[in-house]
Parts: structure tokens; C-alpha cells; sequence
């Protein structure tokens, strides 16, 4: 059970009164054709993998654009970003299926998404991946290294130059995402978790841990189907490449639905960039240092879970 001690655990900023909801035609919409589920991270955790087979469930309909995360109006636009209203609206467009949604994963950092997603749907179901930080941190950085938001080689050198790059300092020449190389800050999980538990109630929220997604996958889509109140479903793809195959007459219908500068924002290859691949090593002793520093927080997200995550994640 969530404790509900989260208002006065966990500080933060004081959210704005901007958001992009506020000069929207939202009363034109109707509730039951926006979207009910929301993916919100972490990043590198397996919320592309649960995407693709919710994709394939027939009373799911996600955008075809994964992460839009035009609901995180706090957080730097990357080339991906919808931040018109009519755009985002459009990605749900013939959506006609119980379960509508999207999965931007920088929405759990966030401040401002967990208010303006209430905002959008009062409604909706939040779940969460999450993945040992010191590992996640790995695997984020492996990715920015492909994609160019990255230039330093040298993982421990990356996550130490954060403080500077905050300032605007020793950012390559190439970052999109500025926000995502605060490779640590992005992994106070029970305190990010905490935003959502102020708007949702715990049984609109389900936390997955990417260990158990990863070693038993059919349980947690089941447990995933319950959560969303969906018919049972077995007939997974059991690649992601199938799982394409599978979707892929969904997705063209859903381009040709686009505007152009919709269109554009989806890379062709996005999903090939996604795949893990190798990732930069730790020193023992710098590694040993990061877990030191996690257990604080894992403890939280234990606490705040009603479940011993800090056995989980240390016990190797």
C-alpha cells in the first residue's frame, strides 16, 4: 500500500500556472476520446518493449507516436516534441478502442505532466517501468552516445560533469535533450512517483520493475491487462520484430491521419536506435560508490511501493 506521507516527504518547485492545456479547446474534446493511459518511464526500463505489445492488444489504441511529451511543458523540447495542441490531439485521432494513450517517458520527471495529464484526463491509468538506477543510468548513456545528445565516452567522466553542464557548460555539440544528461537527478524514483500519488489515486497507478517484465513477461502483460481492465490476451509477439510486422497496418493508417510536421517528428528508424546494445563499463569502486548512493532512495521506493526493492536491486 501507498503511504501518504508523500506531501511532506519530498519537497519540489513551485509548478507554474502555465500549461498547454490552458489555452486549449479541451471542453471540445470529449473524455472518452482522449487519452486514458499514460506510459511515463523511466528511460531505458522496457516502456518501448510494453508500447509494442500493448500495440497489438485490439482494445488498445497508443499514438503512433511513442513519446510525444507534450504534456512535460516544464522540460526542454526535443526534435520528437508535439507543443501544439491540434498536433496532439491529432495522434488520437479514429482512436475508438477502451484504452487510448502514449508512453513519454520523461513524463516521470517531469513536474508539471503528472498536474496537466489530471488536467487532460482526471481519469487516466499511470503506469510505470522502473530499473536499478546505476543501470539505467548505463543504458541512457549508451543511447546518447548513438544518437549524438552525448560526447563523452567515458561514463563515470558524463555522470560527474552533470553539475557543469547544468549551467550550460561542456554540452556537445550535437544534445538535444540537456535535461537528460542529469543522469542522476533523473533517478529519484519515489520522490518523481511522489508528483503522481498527489493527483492519482494508487489504483490508477501500476509500478512494474523491468526485472520482473524481463523474466516473466507473460505475467506482467496479464498483470498489465487486469490493471487496464482489458480482456485477457496471450498471443504476444514474441519479438519485437514481430511485433512490428504485427502493427505495422495499424501504424500506416495512423500516418496517413498526420500532418506533415507530425510525420516529420517520427524517425524512421527509431526503434533499431532503441535496441540495447553495449554500454559503457564502471570501475568496481565507482560502481560501489553509485549503489551507496541509491540506497537511500531505493529505500524510499521501497516504502512508498509496500515492497523490498532494496533486496532486489543489491542482492548481486
Amino acid at each position: 500500500m501507498v503511504k501518504h506521507w508523500l506531501n511532506a516527504t519530498f519537497s519540489e518547485h513551485s509548478p507554474s500556472n502555465h500549461s498547454p492545456l490552458n489555452h486549449s479547446p479541451l471542453n471540445d474534446w470529449p473524455l472518452n476520446q482522449r487519452p486514458n493511459v499514460f506510459i511515463i518511464g523511466a528511460p531505458r526500463s522496457g516502456t518501448s518493449a510494453l508500447y509494442l505489445s500493448l500495440k497489438q492488444h485490439p482494445q488498445v489504441s497508443l499514438s503512433v507516436l511513442k513519446e510525444p511529451h507534450f504534456l512535460a511543458d516544464d522540460l526542454p523540447a526535443q526534435p520528437h516534441t508535439i507543443t501544439d495542441w491540434q498536433d496532439y490531439q491529432s495522434l488520437f485521432t479514429g482512436a475508438n478502442t477502451a484504452m487510448r494513450g502514449e508512453g513519454s517517458v520523461w513524463y516521470l520527471s517531469s513536474e508539471h505532466a503528472p498536474r496537466n495529464i489530471h488536467a487532460l484526463n482526471p481519469e487516466a491509468k499511470i503506469i510505470v517501468l522502473l530499473r536499478r538506477p546505476w543501470q539505467q543510468v548505463q543504458s541512457l548513456h549508451s543511447l546518447y552516445l548513438r544518437t549524438g545528445n552525448e560526447d563523452v565516452t567515458d561514463l563515470e567522466q558524463a555522470i560527474e560533469l552533470a553539475p557543469q553542464r547544468l549551467n550550460g557548460q561542456h554540452l556537445p555539440d550535437q544534445h538535444y535533450f540537456c535535461h537528460g544528461l542529469q543522469y542522476l537527478n533523473n533517478t529519484y524514483y519515489a520522490r518523481m512517483l511522489a508528483r503522481y500519488y498527489r493527483y492519482f489515486t494508487p489504483e490508477q497507478i501500476r509500478v512494474l520493475i523491468f526485472d520482473d517484465y524481463k523474466q516473466d513477461n507473460p505475467k506482467t502483460m496479464a498483470q498489465v491487462c487486469e490493471f487496464l481492465n482489458l480482456s485477457p490476451y496471450s498471443d504476444w509477439a514474441i519479438s519485437q520484430q514481430e511485433g512490428q510486422k504485427r502493427v505495422r497496418s495499424i501504424v500506416m493508417k495512423q500516418l496517413k491521419q498526420l500532418s506533415p510536421q507530425v510525420r516529420q517528428k517520427i524517425h524512421p528508424k527509431l526503434v533499431q536506435i532503441h535496441k540495447t546494445t553495449a554500454v559503457s563499463d564502471y570501475r568496481p569502486a565507482y560502481l560501489n560508490h553509485l549503489k551507496s548512493l541509491f540506497k537511500t532512495q531505493t529505500q524510499e521506493l521501497s516504502d512508498l511501493l509496500g515492497r523490498d526493492l532494496y533486496t532486489t536491486w543489491y542482492k548481486d
